[in-house]
């Protein structure tokens, strides 16, 4: 394949803030199970159990369950691998996990003996993962899908040439990058061609890597009532950074293209060309979380905790490059190259709604266990202006594509002596897409000029961990396994190409990621 390597910098912009949708939005509301070894080694599923930094953060009712001080730290050692049309991208890093302190004040109250506080830093997500991949005979083109929408809204010849955005005339940059470019024919009065013809055929490829990270820095406060209801509040500070280059190219032979760069009259060769996004989005934000902990006996208690969304603020810096090549066989007649401008646009973006529900049961001193519901609400994302008003188109959009997600961990520890436990977990995660946007029944609109995104079919996690416990002091080493199964998909859904309907061009994307953590503490 003749690929075109283009350059691309991560600055530049989207045409408008409403252009950030929901696909990208859903990259950012992403958690990964993250926190202290002990947290992690039982697959999160710690909100009925409490006492614990990383815990508290899903239900704040455990902070409760303090009765000194607790402060620990915990580094981590991942190995990452993503895996798309079997071929695999592998990558080590170190990573710092959380830091936290909770302390607790005795109180001479027969109703409240203690009153307690935690403060803590903890990393919620990290993005970093490349794919690529392609295909040959591929049944369409992407440039057929720009001009039969730029045919569709009739938009005109003048409107597609212009060197500056204008949303008012209707066209948008995918179809002035193509139009521009000369990978889109004007066959007529608002009438336009795409590369792809009746006799056509090439091949693809694409390529995405995504860096970036979501941080919390959390305060909870808390205390129990007579030692049989645990109650706690947190505010958290979040700040996240995402950034991510997309790649997509095509070679076509036997297709209609222009003979020269003028646009002077249409000939039959071959062509090469791609779309480069990139992007950087920065925010930061804030929201609240409270939950409860009941103890009935001794041995079982419940959990119930909420989290607000997390109301960031965005800025977002984005540009779209375009590279194309014309043939007459193997003679190159001429190439085009052009990008969009560079500007910034600033947002707002409310996260999903969070539920938990816990049972733990707790069995003397010898070992305990956590069954645990989580249950996002996706849909109940929300874009808007500065003010955090909403966009009603991009409201549309999320409610059209997402539904609630649902999480069921299980998550165990066994004393196996005084000072030595051992410990395991799982959890499994379904899909915040919705089934007929998985399978390709509904056309998806994505931000860029390259018409392609992805989504997660499933994640779970299998997690196992030993602990060490002598006098205050506390060493926890968890290992944790991660295993997504998710899609990629370019071109929308259901583009009928010669009045025939093709499912989009996609490919299964597979992460199968190893993290080794420790933790090391002191109780006083």
């Amino acid at each position: 394949m003749k690929k075109l390597l283009i350059a691309m910098m991560l600055g530049g912009v989207t045409v408008v803030a409403s252009a950030q949708y929901t696909f990208d939005v859903l990259q950012y509301s992403t958690e990964e199970l993250r926190g202290t070894s002990r947290f992690m080694s039982m697959a999160g599923s710690m909100g009925g159990l409490g006492g614990d930094l990383s815990a508290i953060n899903v239900n704040p009712g455990g902070i409760g369950i303090y009765r000194s001080s607790d402060v620990s730290v915990t580094p981590s050692l991942e190995f990452l691998k993503s895996t798309v049309n079997g071929t695999d991208f592998t990558r080590t890093r170190v990573q710092l996990n959380q830091v936290g302190y909770a302390g607790a004040l005795r109180i001479n109250s027969d109703v409240m003996p203690y009153f307690n506080w935690a403060v803590s830093y903890n990393r919620k997500y990290s993005a970093r993962r490349r794919y690529a991949g392609g295909a040959k005979g591929i049944p369409t083109s992407i440039t057929n899908y720009l001009a039969d929408w730029a045919t569709s809204t009739t938009v005109p010849a003048s409107d597609l040439s212009t060197n500056s955005y204008n949303s008012s005339t209707g066209a948008d940059w995918n179809q002035i990058l193509a139009y521009n470019n000369n990978l889109m024919i004007e066959t007529g009065n608002a009438d336009y061609s795409g590369l792809g013809v009746e006799g056509t055929y090439g091949e693809n490829e694409f390529e995405v890597e995504e860096w970036g990270h979501s941080d919390e820095y959390n305060l909870t406060f808390g205390g129990n009532i007579r030692n049989k209801v645990y109650w706690g509040i947190g505010f958290t500070y979040a700040e996240m950074e995402y950034k991510a280059y997309k790649y997509y190219g095509e070679v076509l032979t036997n297709t209609v293209i222009y003979k020269d760069a003028a646009r002077s009259a249409g000939m039959d060769g071959d062509a090469a060309f791609g779309f480069s996004d990139g992007m950087r989005t920065v925010g930061d934000g804030f929201k609240f979380k409270a939950g409860v902990i009941y103890k009935p006996v001794n041995e079982l208690r419940l959990g119930l905790a909420f989290h607000t969304p997390t109301w960031f603020k965005m800025k977002d810096t984005y540009t779209t490059t375009v590279s194309a090549a014309f043939y007459d066989g193997n003679t190159e007649l001429y190439t085009k190259e052009g990008s969009t401008p560079t500007n910034s646009v600033w947002y707002t973006y409310n996260t999903p709604w969070h539920f938990v529900g816990s049972m733990g049961i707790v069995a003397g001193k010898s070992g305990l266990i956590n069954l645990e519901y989580e249950c996002v609400a996706n849909s109940t994302m929300r874009i808007g202006d500065e003010d955090f008003n909403n966009y009603p188109d991009a409201t549309d959009e999320i409610k059209d594509y997402l539904q609630a997600s649902h999480t069921v961990r299980v998550g165990g520890e066994y004393r196996v002596s005084k000072d030595v436990s051992l410990r395991a977990g799982y959890s499994y995660q379904t899909s915040p897409v919705k089934q007929e946007v998985r399978e390709d029944k509904v056309d998806v609109i994505v931000s860029g000029s390259c018409p392609a995104y992805s989504f997660d079919k499933s994640v779970q996690y299998i997690t196992a961990g030993l602990g060490y416990h002598h006098g205050g002091f506390y060493a926890d080493l968890a290992y944790v396994y991660k295993k997504r199964d998710g899609e990629y998909r370019s071109v929308p859904a259901n583009y009928a190409f010669q009045n025939n309907p093709l499912p989009a061009l996609g490919a299964g994307l597979k992460d199968s990621n190893s993290r080794i953590s420790l933790t090391l503490g002191l109780r006083f």
